[in-house]
C-alpha cells in the first residue's frame, strides 16, 4: 500500500483517467488498474488511512516494551539495596583516598564517575579502582557483589530513545486527528461493497483507546524517569534518560570486567607461587644430594 500510495497518479491524472471509460478495453493492464483506482472516491485518504492502521499496530508493539524498560529499570535503581550499598563503598574509598585534600569528607558524586573509576591506577599500574572495588566486595561484601542481578531492565532502558517516543506518539496523534476527519466524508457508504468507513470508524475506535494508554503510560514513564534521576542526585533537566542509564550499564559491565581480570590475577599469581615452590623444592632436593663441602 505504501507503494501504490507513493506512485499513485496526481488528481489531473486520474480526471484524465476517468474520461477513458469507454477504450477501457483498449487499454493496457497498468492502464486498466490505474483507471479502476481513479473511480474509488478519496483514493488518497483512503490509502494513507490504511497505511496508518497497518503501520499503528505495529508502532504500538514496538512502544509498549519500550516503556515497560523504563519504567521497571527505573524502579530497579530505586530499590536494589545492593547496588546502594556499592555506591555508598565507593564513595567511603574516594573520601579515604582524597583525606587530607579539598575534596575529603565529600557526601555524594556525579553518577559519570563510575565511568572513570579505571582511570584510577594502582602503583603497579596493572590494576586500577575498579580491580579494588571488586576485591573489597568479594573479601569483605560479597553479599553485595552481584548487584548488576538487581538491575536486569538498564540494558534495554538505555536504548529507548525519549526523543523517538515521543516523536512516534505525536505522529500517532496526528494521524488518528487526519483519519477521524476523513470519516466525516464516509458517513453514507458510496457503494453497497464500500466498507472503509465500518472498518475505519471501528479502527478509529479501538486505536484512540490504545493510544490514550500508551500516552498515559509514557507520561507515567518520564515521572518515573525525572523522579530516578533526581533521587541519585542528578539535575533531570540537564540529564537525560539514555546518558543516565549508559552510566551506569557501563560502570556494570566494566565491574564485571574487572571481576574476570581479578580471577585471572590471582590464577596466574598462584601458578607464580607454585612454580616457585617446585623450584625451592628443587633446589633443596639437590642440595641434599650434592651437600656443599
Amino acid at each position: 500500500m505504501e507503494s501504490l500510495l507513493r506512485f499513485l497518479p496526481s488528481s489531473e491524472d486520474m480526471a484524465s483517467l476517468r474520461q477513458l471509460k469507454d477504450d477501457y478495453d483498449e487499454l493496457c493492464v497498468a492502464e486498466q488498474f490505474a483507471f479502476m483506482l481513479s473511480n474509488i472516491p478519496r483514493i488518497e485518504p483512503r490509502l494513507q488511512a490504511m497505511v496508518f492502521k497497518k503501520k499503528f499496530y505495529e508502532e504500538a508493539r514496538e512502544i509498549k516494551p519500550d516503556l515497560t524498560y523504563v519504567i521497571a529499570a527505573c524502579e530497579e535503581l530505586k530499590t536494589s539495596e545492593k547496588f546502594g550499598k556499592c555506591l555508598e563503598l565507593i564513595l567511603l574509598i574516594g573520601n579515604y583516598m582524597n583525606s587530607g585534600s579539598r575534596n575529603a569528607g565529600t557526601y555524594g558524586f556525579k553518577l559519570n564517575f563510575l565511568t572513570k573509576l579505571q582511570n584510577t591506577k594502582a602503583a603497579d599500574n596493572r590494576t586500577n579502582l575498579l580491580h579494588f572495588l571488586a576485591n573489597t566486595l568479594e573479601q569483605k561484601y560479597p553479599q553485595w557483589i552481584n548487584f548488576k542481578d538487581d538491575l536486569k531492565n538498564l540494558e534495554k532502558a538505555r536504548r529507548v530513545s525519549d526523543d523517538q517516543l515521543s516523536k512516534q506518539l505525536r505522529g500517532m496523534k496526528k494521524s488518528l486527528t487526519n483519519l477521524k476527519k476523513e470519516l466525516d466524508f464516509h458517513k453514507t457508504p458510496d457503494s453497497i461493497d464500500d466498507r472503509f468507513g465500518t472498518e475505519m470508524h471501528a479502527f478509529l475506535e479501538y486505536a484512540n483507546e490504545e493510544y490514550e494508554k500508551l500516552e498515559a503510560t509514557y507520561a507515567n514513564m518520564g515521572k518515573c524517569v525525572t523522579e530516578i534521576i533526581s533521587f541519585y542526585g542528578e539535575d533531570p533537566k540537564k540529564t537525560n534518560s539514555e546518558d543516565f542509564f549508559s552510566d551506569i550499564v557501563t560502570f556494570c559491565n566494566d565491574f564485571e570486567s574487572a571481576r574476570v581480570e581479578n580471577a585471572k590475577l590471582k590464577e596466574a599469581k598462584k601458578r607464580e607461587e607454585k612454580q616457585k615452590e617446585l623450584k625451592e623444592k628443587e633446589k633443596r632436593r639437590k642440595e641434599q644430594k650434592y651437600p656443599s663441602g
